[in-house]
């Protein structure tokens, strides 16, 4: 019986330097008896198998794929561990992934899955949606959207993945530096996978990063003239320039906002808590306090140079598709 990890995600918690750090040390992993399984992977991450399951169920095209690779490095030694990581397969109903994953039947499995505070989640998570063109509609309409508050119903996704592999090990983690391993996210995953963090280390990891508030702004007004394929380009055209003031995080709620945001999943975390975090106070650690920031007349030079860096791309679009 080989050992399986199902590295699920969540979205947004450091899966890029997780996957980035494992793909560049394969050879390494392999030495310690850990295979990166390679079907349905599309670079680091096994995304694409991911997307083919949400399509095909149990009729995903990499099924014959995996149970050959399965079989094969199961051959080489019964303790053989198979690797998987995709942040996509948080987001599958985990009835509609054991379907499709039959192949996992049979093997010691291990769930691993990083949970981020919800207020941090939901605005990292809409962040990603936006840049990547999909529907593109304000923060506050998405917060009260069908997947909005479903992706932040951590009792729900745990207890649904549990009951769908009940006799998996499931390992939820928080993602907070102050509580990983070393405080950094690829030492944590590497302790929790059993091996030495120094073996997968990097020098810096690879980052999928989310743009500011500012940048966010623009692309709403914007959103109804462009395609979502338009909106991805302009946003990596952008990037590409490494303008101050592109990054951001933690700016979509104001302060009084996100602690009452927060606020509203006090029963759900203590829930949570008791269920799969007993031995800690809180899940998660409260926003800071709210405090009053004195406003903002007029657009920042930082904010004058996204909105006309934003205007050229969009503009350089239209005029090569006319």
């Amino acid at each position: 019986m080989s050992k399986i990890t199902l590295h699920i995600g969540t979205p947004k918690t450091g899966t890029t330097a997780i996957q980035s750090a494992i793909a560049s040390h394969e050879s390494w992993l392999d030495v310690q008896n850990i295979c990166f399984v390679k079907a349905g992977r599309h670079r680091s991450a096994h995304n694409d198998l991911a997307n083919a399951i949400q399509r095909g169920g149990p009729h995903h095209k990499f099924r014959e794929a995996l149970e050959a690779e399965i079989a094969a490095e199961t051959a080489k030694d019964v303790d053989r561990e198979l690797l998987f990581s995709s942040e996509i397969f948080a987001l599958i109903d985990p009835l509609t992934f054991k379907e499709a994953m039959g192949t996992l039947a049979g093997h010691q499995l291990k769930i691993v899955v990083y949970l981020r505070r919800q207020d941090q989640y939901a605005e990292a998570f809409y962040k990603q949606r936006v840049k990547n063109g999909r529907n593109v509609v304000p923060f506050g309409v998405f917060l009260q959207s069908r997947i909005g508050r479903r992706i932040t119903n951590y009792v729900r996704l745990l207890d649904q993945w549990q009951a769908a592999y009940a006799d998996a090990t499931l390992v939820p983690r928080v993602y907070d530096r102050k509580r990983l391993v070393a405080q950094d996210i690829v030492a944590d995953f590497a302790t929790v996978l059993g091996v030495d963090p120094g073996g997968i280390a990097v020098a810096e990891s690879e980052r999928n990063i989310s743009p500011s508030k500012d940048f966010i702004d623009i692309v709403l007004a914007l959103a109804p003239h462009f395609e979502g394929p338009e909106i991805r380009r302009i946003f990596r055209a952008i990037k590409a320039r490494n303008l101050p003031g592109f990054e951001g995080s933690a700016d979509l709620f104001t302060a009084s906002e996100r602690i009452a945001y927060f606020e509203t999943f006090a029963e759900q975390n203590e829930i949570l808590r008791k269920a799969y975090f007993p031995g800690a106070e809180a899940v998660f650690d409260p926003p800071a306090s709210a405090r009053a920031h004195a406003a903002q007349a007029g657009l920042t030079p930082e904010q004058q140079g996204i909105l006309a860096a934003v205007l050229e791309e969009a503009l350089r679009l239209r005029i090569k598709g006319e």
